[in-house]
């Protein structure tokens, strides 16, 4: 009577303290590894008293065969109340939770899945972690999930497990509200609206017949050239502003930024650009500029605008010198800063999309700068990470075309097919129409360029006729920017007067609709050097007629430089 009871005493000790494992001696059918190991963990947890209820499993657990390489794991499985086979339908929300049984696992890789599902990242208390989304697909899909011990989908790992999903069509697409058309004045904006209904829509704009293409692409990819440095001391915030700072003496490369001297080398696939000798027990700070040239056409009607980025620990983005993005970044952003938090190393390897189209004003045409800076939590983190995607243009897969700035090459019929996996269905035809004079750099083009007036000779940056003048200069000195002209340019005289000597210089100028001009001087070719003139200050004159900016100014000893700068109004 008093053995039973023993026995019994010691099985809830064993139940309550390590469960698992005596899952594990009497579920091991799949698994691999010796099981001679996984008795001995058992006889180490029970101890003496409980050798004898070990004995008792052995027979059991040789007879079911080995374990897998994951220890104590039988494989992947359906979690919180999932089922396989699942179903599915497009454009309506779906998940799928999965985990694994025996021993948690910390990260999983799930391969197959069919447009607009994505894999979580999280993995949750007990191992449980998902994939889900809105379908964009029909079909059936054998979708295979791979437990792992590690984070980063690394270390044993369990057998592949199969799933399949049933993605069924669902309701063809209903147009609700037509877009409509209208007569619009040019340099005013307009927008096409379709009101759609139905699961996973889809949106094909056309124009006279053609489709509108979406003209999305990489502005910065891992192949885009930059410039970085670890600052020894405080610099000017114009590192992250001006397209022309001087940063001729930093780094150059492609691709991530950062160190690794871990051994687990999770970085080293993504690093191009070591910076591990300034920053492990240095500044926790690395600086990025990258350069990325736009032209007019890509910048108009573009409403797509998103950043990708790998970083280890934190990061802060800014377009142009306006702060786009953070994480992790301190309020005060000082040359040497630090990270507020650690970003793990599985989570770091993973691009993070942030979408920017709210910051597509920033853009501009010409060149521009995305800069970044990127933070370790510590000066003795083992390694750092930081690499970077921007990706932008105009979508039209969307309901709702927007005309910017209207021109006489938007006038035209329009309309549009919605789609889905169960069918199509396309809009009433819409007419726009274009009013009103074309003036400004936008007649300036149609003069030169009726037929197709927005072609990229035709845009103010470019130089079709490689005179040294680009078009917003022929523009602005009505030169022609289909022939050279190597004859007209500024000229400079010095005069006595009786507080001593001037100089006068004169600027070819016509009076142009749109364009600023500023007048600035420097004692130096950098671009954080040049100030701007203003007229009546410190002895300066300026005068304008209706051919020429007239610039007075006393001289120094010391050499200086004189300019014209001129640019489109609002850029």
């Amino acid at each position: 009577m008093f053995a039973l009871p023993s026995l019994q005493f010691q099985f809830a000790r064993v139940y309550h303290s390590r469960f698992a494992y005596v899952t594990s001696i009497l579920i091991l059918t799949v698994q691999r590894s010796p099981v001679m190991l996984h008795l001995s963990k058992v006889k180490q947890m029970l101890r003496a008293p409980h050798v004898s209820f070990t004995r008792l499993a052995a027979p059991v657990a040789t007879y079911l065969g080995g374990t897998h390489a994951l220890t104590g794991a039988t494989g992947v499985v359906p979690a919180g109340g999932s089922v396989d086979p699942a179903d599915a339908t497009v454009g309506e929300q779906f998940t799928w939770a999965f985990r694994v049984t025996g021993e948690t696992a910390h990260s999983y890789s799930v391969i197959g899945l069919p447009a607009g599902l994505v894999k979580s990242s999280q993995v949750l208390s007990g191992g449980v972690s998902s994939f889900g989304g809105v379908p964009e697909e029909s079909g059936t899909f054998e979708i295979d999930i791979i437990g792992w011990r590690r984070k980063g989908e690394r270390g044993d790992q369990t057998p592949v497990y199969t799933m399949t999903l049933n993605i069924t069509a669902g309701e063809p697409p209903i147009i609700l509200t037509q877009p409509v058309g209208g007569s619009f004045d040019v340099g005013n904006d307009a927008a096409l609206t379709v009101g759609a209904e139905g699961g996973g829509l889809r949106y094909q704009w056309f124009k006279d017949g053609q489709e509108i293409p979406s003209t999305i692409r990489n502005l910065v990819d891992a192949d885009s050239q930059r410039r970085v440095q670890v600052p020894q001391g405080p610099i000017d915030d114009t590192w992250r502003s001006a397209v022309d700072f001087d940063d001729s003496s930093w780094l150059s490369g492609v691709g991530g930024v950062g160190y690794e001297r871990s051994s687990a080398n999770t970085y080293d696939p993504f690093l191009n650009i070591d910076v591990g000798a300034e920053t492990f027990q240095g500044n926790t700070s690395a600086l990025i500029r990258i350069l990325f040239e736009l032209t007019e056409s890509e910048l108009k009607n573009a409403n797509h605008l998103k950043l990708r980025v790998q970083y280890d620990d934190g990061y802060a983005a800014f377009l142009n010198g306006v702060a786009v993005s953070e994480a992790n970044a301190p309020a005060n952003l000082t040359w040497n800063a630090e990270a507020t938090a650690e970003h793990p190393d599985a989570l770091a390897v993973d691009f993070e999309d942030i979408n920017l189209a709210q910051h597509g004003s920033e853009l501009r045409v010409g060149m521009n700068l995305l800069a970044i800076q990127v933070m370790n939590d510590s000066p003795s983190s083992s390694d750092l990470l930081c690499n970077v995607e921007l990706i932008g243009g105009r979508d039209t897969n969307v309901p709702t075309l927007a005309l910017g700035a209207i021109t006489s090459e938007d006038a035209g019929d329009y309309r549009v097919e919605v789609s889905n996996g169960s069918g199509s269905i396309v809009s009433e035809t819409v007419a726009t129409a274009v009013s009103g004079e074309v003036t400004g750099y936008e007649g300036w083009q149609l003069a030169h360029w009726a037929e197709t007036p927005t072609v990229p000779e035709s845009e103010p940056t470019a130089d079709p006729d490689r005179d040294g003048k680009s078009n917003l200069k022929e523009y602005y000195l009505g030169t022609n920017p289909l022939e050279p002209d190597l004859g007209v340019g500024p000229r400079g005289s010095v005069e006595e007067t009786d507080a001593g000597p001037v100089l006068t210089v004169r600027f070819p100028r016509q009076d142009t609709a749109g364009v600023l001009e500023v007048i600035e001087v420097s004692t130096e070719m950098s671009a954080e050097a040049w100030q701007p003139l203003t007229d009546g200050v410190d002895g300066v004159a300026i005068q304008q007629t209706e051919t020429e900016s007239i610039v007075t100014l006393p001289i120094s000893d010391a050499q200086g430089f004189i300019r014209q700068t001129i640019r489109l109004e609002g850029q």
